[in-house]
């Protein structure tokens, strides 16, 4: 009976793991032809309307040619794998931090929309005004933003509240606790060679660099949800209980910081179960239980202090069913985008979370509906909104710090020229290309290494599996994707690695027929 079950066990584990890489070999492989071919942008007036067009294919397989040549030249001269790791590692820290660093100083941007809100409503609470909480208030309608409300809230407390640029300077160091983060879990699930190739990429990665001028949870959340990725893996290679333990306490931040990152929870969780029928323990479930719990009870935790602090009763807010259903209409900036659809259908619910939540539902019953009586319709939504989410290569970073003309300064000749201008076109030129290599080297990956790749191999696959899938039917914009995008640059780096072996063994081979040639 023990060894059925144990035959039981292995096969979900191995199942678990085909299903994953086959997934993500057609998601990965939709991506590099998508934008291989076309990709999104915004017009030089900066609205947030997106237009497509079709990229120029030559120039990137061109570029992509010399860029192999590079690396195969580097690789010749001083050995990929003999390159010094921490060298490599304090060269990308650095890099990354002044190249942040000074975007923030020089744009001079400050925040505007749901990122104002959020930045006065902590000045507020320092004041001791609850006002936000009040019926049709920001916090009234969205408390899962409490979070990144009260992170900021104590920087002001340290530093005062009219300093949101500490705010973005922070974001410098997150997007470096992500870079480094990533690096190590390219380690563990991939090697030290593929491991000091991410770290070249992720020179290239200017889309996170550009993205600190966000005041909000987005890059906070994504430094402790890869903190927590690699101490899971840490945890399920060495076995050690302190990782998880870490792991558990950064994922719980993260999901506080940006609830969006719940998708990495789900896949954390998957892959401790996936490992459970691999290793037969049930520790694994117990962690995978109480990493559930742990970020339930922390957001609860945060509610209730915010509850009795305030003397207030926090509600449920605009019910998350609503934004899938606003999700699956036309929108004001394309398709499934935001159109005001969730706060009046809350507003019409007269701040009824279950009768809004049933509205929601039944327009997503009817748009489906819709789409399935009329095929043609529903392909040309869903591809436009995927291209409008993943093919976009600034994801809207750039954009973000100018979407408003929302500077406090005047901007230098250089900056305005990196909105609109030489420098605009050039390094949009370069985030395009380096997009598409991303997501083709990464689905190569996928394609050449899919009979052996591992569970822990995939847990980043997960998380883009997820959010791909979430990201169909939810809110569309090009922003929330760039998570995705980051964690898809391991498998690029493999991919990479795989692309200048196979280079590398061509050209041998053509000079030693070469070499056969000229001795006869």
């Amino acid at each position: 009976m023990k060894l059925k079950l144990n035959k039981v066990y292995e096969g979900i584990h191995i199942l678990s793991v085909k299903v994953l890489v086959y997934f993500s070999l057609v998601i990965f492989s939709l991506l590099a032809i998508s934008n291989f071919l076309i990709s999104a942008y915004f017009n030089k007036t900066y609205a947030e309307w997106t237009l497509y067009r079709v990229d120029n294919i030559l120039v990137i397989f061109v570029l992509f040619v010399i860029t192999i040549f590079v690396f195969l030249t580097i690789d010749h001269k001083y050995s990929l794998a003999k390159l010094n790791a921490k060298k490599l590692v304090w060269a990308l820290m650095i890099f990354t931090f002044v190249f942040s660093v000074v975007w923030v100083k020089i744009t001079h941007s400050e925040p505007v929309a749901d990122r104002l809100f959020v930045s006065m409503i902590a000045s507020e609470f320092i004041k001791g005004d609850y006002s936000a909480f009040s019926v049709g208030h920001y916090l009234y309608q969205y408390p899962y933003q409490l979070g990144i409300v009260a992170f900021i809230e104590g920087i002001y407390r340290v530093v005062g509240s009219d300093y949101y640029q500490v705010v973005q300077l922070l974001n410098a160091i997150a997007v470096c606790v992500t870079f480094f983060s990533l690096y190590r879990i390219t380690k563990l699930s991939f090697g030290e060679k593929i491991s000091k190739v991410i770290l070249i990429l992720l020179f290239g990665c200017f889309c996170a660099m550009f993205f600190c001028t966000y005041v909000y949870g987005n890059l906070f959340g994504l430094a402790f949800a890869s903190l927590a990725l690699w101490m899971e893996l840490a945890f399920l290679e060495s076995g050690k209980t302190k990782y998880i333990i870490i792991s558990i306490i950064c994922i719980s931040i993260g999901i506080i910081l940006k609830n969006n990152y719940s998708i990495v929870l789900i896949a954390m969780v998957i892959m401790l179960l996936i490992n459970f029928f691999k290793k037969k323990e049930a520790l694994y479930v117990i962690f995978a239980v109480l990493m559930v719990a742990s970020s339930i009870c922390s957001n609860s935790a945060l509610n209730s202090y915010y509850s009795i602090r305030a003397n207030v009763k926090i509600n449920e807010g605009i019910p998350m069913v609503t934004f899938f259903a606003m999700g699956l209409q036309d929108g004001w900036f394309g398709k499934g985008t935001y159109n005001k659809y969730t706060v009046k259908t809350y507003e019409a619910a007269k701040y009824n979370e279950k009768i809004a939540a049933e509205i929601g539902a039944e327009n997503i019953k009817e748009q489906l509906t819709y789409y399935s009586q009329n095929p043609g319709k529903g392909l040309r939504f869903f591809s436009e909104k995927i291209a409008l989410q993943w093919t976009e290569p600034t994801y809207m970073s750039i954009w973000e710090s100018n979407c408003a003309n929302n500077h406090t300064q005047e901007l230098s000749e250089f900056t305005q020229s990196m909105y609109v201008g030489f420098w605009h076109n050039l390094v949009v030129g370069f985030m395009n290309f380096y997009q598409s290599f991303i997501w083709i080297c990464a689905a190569f990956y996928i394609i050449v290494k899919r009979k052996i790749l591992n569970a822990n191999q995939m847990l980043l696959g997960m998380i883009i599996i997820g959010g791909f899938i979430f990201h169909i039917v939810w809110e569309a914009k090009s922003q929330y994707i760039i998570q995705y995008f980051i964690f898809a640059i391991p498998y690029a780096a493999g991919g990479f690695v795989e692309i200048l072996k196979r280079s590398k063994e061509i050209m041998q081979k053509r000079y030693e027929k070469s070499d056969l040639r000229s001795n006869k």
